[in-house]
């Protein structure tokens, strides 16, 4: 079996973009790792949510029990703070993604990546 790295932007992104895909290898008995950039801090806000840091939470709830759901065998952060849309004025964060360097956002992926390679016979 393989051990399949999926990086997403956003929180939800698992989902919407590749949760058929996840679904379908989790099912067939890969190790699947989810890798969200940012905190989704600037998504819709749901009925009820009313700060920033309810925001966060449910973010961070709703990911965790879609990996459980997925199949996801272990999921990280890389810690950057979302920045909307292309021309949102959140860009100009502190911390927003699409302000981040390259070659960190890199380096924070390739940690990952390096400590699922060392229990891992194959990398997906």
């Amino acid at each position: 079996m393989a051990t399949i790295v999926f990086l997403h932007a956003h929180p939800d992104d698992e989902c919407l973009i590749s949760g058929g895909t996840i679904a379908k290898y989790s099912s067939a008995g890969h190790r699947l790792v989810l890798v969200t950039a940012t905190d989704g801090r600037h998504g819709e806000k749901p009925e009820g949510i009313t700060t920033p840091e309810q925001l966060l939470e449910r973010r961070r709830e709703e990911l965790a029990k879609a990996a459980a759901v997925l199949g996801v065998s272990r999921h990280e952060w890389l810690g950057y703070v979302d920045s909307g849309m292309t021309g949102w004025p959140q860009n100009n964060e502190p911390g927003a993604f699409i302000r981040s360097e390259v070659d960190e956002a890199a380096a924070r992926l390739a940690r990952i990546v390096d400590e699922e390679r060392r229990d891992a016979d194959r990398l997906v």
